[in-house]
């Protein structure tokens, strides 16, 4: 299955924990690429005032747009029809198998309460 071993519960867990985590990573670097533009247009900006005196032609810096917002993935939920998650047949259990399996436990049984009856009768 997809979830691992971890139980499906856990599993959903895990996984909005690392789209919380990357979604961080994500808003992280984007403040690090704002910041480093702001410090370029912001030097621009000065060496354009320290030189615009001396050469009055010089065009104007444009300050640089923001780049797109990151995406932040949804949260993960529980869906309502869980059953893809439950299963009452064994892994090991197939056609032939299982009622065999059956079988060998109605019989034993049946056998089991014979000797106890006749345990029963004897003492």
């Amino acid at each position: 299955r997809e979830n691992q071993g971890r139980g499906f519960y856990k599993h959903i867990e895990d996984v909005n924990d690392q789209h919380i985590a990357q979604a961080r990573k994500d808003v992280g670097n984007y403040k690090q690429d704002a910041e480093a533009n702001s410090k370029d247009f912001e030097r621009k900006m000065k060496d354009y005032v320290r030189n615009v005196q001396t050469n009055p032609s010089l065009k104007q810096p444009v300050a640089p747009p923001l780049g797109p917002i990151p995406k932040v993935p949804d949260a993960v939920k529980v869906g309502d029809d869980l059953s893809g998650y439950i299963d009452f047949l064994h892994p090991w259990g197939n056609v032939v198998l299982n009622p065999l399996a059956l079988m060998l436990m109605f019989f034993l049984l049946v056998v089991a309460t014979i000797v106890t009856l006749r345990a029963q009768d004897i003492g």
